[in-house]
């Protein structure tokens, strides 16, 4: 699945939104990438092939009880979104290569992403 920071995705169109998904991470218990993972899989179940416009803002909890007791994490969110290549772009990136303005290494990173 595509994950990103930023809200658009060259090369890339939007077919369909699904809206907003987010996660908590408590750094005492997981690290980013179980956090993403589980972002993912909320994304997944569904439909999305994309998570856009990822961010991370951070929170301190604290226990009602147990006043001395605190607990440090973010709070990971972003769009779920469902992602077509867009084949305008690729015919584009082809044409460069064939015209000798591109190499193929380049055309193929262009293509991947």
């Amino acid at each position: 699945m595509l994950k990103t920071t930023t809200d658009n995705l060259y090369s890339y169109n939007i077919i369909e939104y699904y809206g907003i998904i987010y996660e908590y991470q408590d750094f005492s218990k997981e690290n980013l990438e179980i956090t993403l993972k589980k972002l993912e899989l909320k994304a997944h179940e569904m439909g999305a092939n994309a998570i856009i416009g990822i961010k991370f803002e951070p929170y301190i909890k604290s226990e009602i009880l147990r006043a001395a007791s605190y607990s440090a994490g973010r709070v990971v969110y972003g769009t779920a979104v469902k992602i077509e290549n867009n084949h305008n772009e690729l015919n584009k990136f082809k044409k460069m290569y064939d015209d000798g303005i591109l190499t193929e290494d380049e055309l193929n990173i262009l293509k991947n992403h």
